[in-house]
């Protein structure tokens, strides 16, 4: 198939708006309104702690362009995300694995049931990306084995007791480096739960990387407005 075919067939849409683009999935106008989101130290773990994780970094606020780009990928389409991916976040990337010896790479786990509805799983699919970028495995080393209720109105402590006993670790973990990745972080109880259950195998060392940080709903004690 020639570029002109691929062009009129699956023409690039923007990520973001949805509307025509020239290339990476991201039109001119929405990729200078990402940059205003962009956090210029994304290592946070000097202004958030999350139990059992001992870095915290991530990339924009999940506000406007970025948590539009964040929703479009989970609900409509994943691909346009995905094909910008490595530019939105190839520098964050670098310095992690410039600063920390990663061993493997895992993304959030989504129970088998949320697989079969209409949410795609855009955590594993960013942690492929960057296995690509950097040559670490993406290996599932836990699965999501409990069913439980949707985080998304719950407060930070109903959050994490809500998923205590919901993971659980399948491969051999010991003395490895982990990075977790996940699209957005807002209370951190899932990282929490996560990384608590990889440190009682024996892991050495957590890291979790998300695309990004939800500022506001973390003042709203992790609560939706």
């Amino acid at each position: 198939m020639t570029d002109i075919m691929k062009k009129l067939l699956f023409p690039q849409k923007c990520k973001c708006c949805f509307q025509l683009c020239e290339k990476d999935n991201l039109c001119k106008k929405c990729r200078e309104k990402l940059s205003l989101l962009k956090i210029q130290n994304p290592d946070r773990t000097s202004e958030k702690k999350i139990d059992f994780v001992d870095s915290l970094y991530s990339s924009y606020y999940y506000r406007d362009e970025a948590r539009d780009g964040v929703l479009n990928a989970k609900y409509k389409d994943m691909s346009s995300f995905i094909n910008s991916l490595q530019k939105d976040i190839s520098g964050d990337i670098n310095s992690i694995f410039e600063i920390n010896k990663i061993d493997l790479i895992l993304s959030v786990p989504y129970h088998k049931s949320k697989l079969y509805g209409t949410e795609h799983d855009l955590p594993f699919e960013m942690a492929k990306v960057i296995s690509k970028m950097t040559g670490v495995p993406h290996i599932q080393c836990v699965e999501k084995t409990v069913k439980t209720k949707s985080q998304h109105k719950l407060d930070k402590s109903a959050r994490k007791a809500n998923l205590i006993n919901a993971f659980t670790v399948t491969e051999n973990v010991e003395g490895k480096n982990i990075l977790i990745v996940d699209d957005v972080v807002t209370s951190g109880a899932t990282l929490s739960v996560i990384a608590a259950e990889l440190k009682i195998a024996q892991c050495n060392k957590i890291i979790a990387y998300t695309y990004t940080f939800n500022e506001e709903r973390e003042k709203t004690n992790g609560i939706r407005k």
